[in-house]
């Protein structure tokens, strides 16, 4: 059968859960950071559900990393593009296999400031523009 292609792209659009720290790969000198995104997932009010939080495992290399680390914090908003990876791994303890999912970053956008900074901003109104 040929090969048809095959797409493995994430975007993501979610605030970092903590401060990015810049570390360094002691096999090939490479600077990474691990980044924790927020992104939520609002349902209808008839449901009576609360909007639901998902946690994103994020790695960023070289440059990238160096940028978020400088100008990102918690809170800020980033947008993200990158590819899913899966890590397979077995414990120490039992020998158990055990995985999990990280996104590779390609790009990195920081959007805005923290979320509480949207909040307390005033924005420009026009004459005939909703109150909010």
């Amino acid at each position: 059968m040929p090969d048809l292609g095959s797409i493995n792209k994430v975007i993501l659009l979610g605030y970092l859960g903590k401060d990015p720290e810049l570390q360094t790969n002691l096999n090939t000198d490479s600077k990474f950071t691990v980044l924790d995104v927020a992104t939520k997932e609002y349902f209808a009010k008839v449901s009576g559900k609360n909007p639901e939080t998902t946690w994103h495992k994020c790695v960023a290399w070289g440059r990238t990393a160096e940028i978020v680390c400088q100008y990102g914090k918690k809170g800020t908003l980033v947008a993200i593009e990158g590819r899913i990876k899966k890590k397979s791994w077995q414990t120490k303890e039992g020998g158990d296999k055990r995985k999990s999912f990280e996104i590779l970053v390609n790009n990195l956008t920081i959007v805005g400031g923290k979320m509480r900074d949207f909040e307390d901003e005033p924005r420009d109104r026009g004459v005939n523009d909703e109150p909010y």
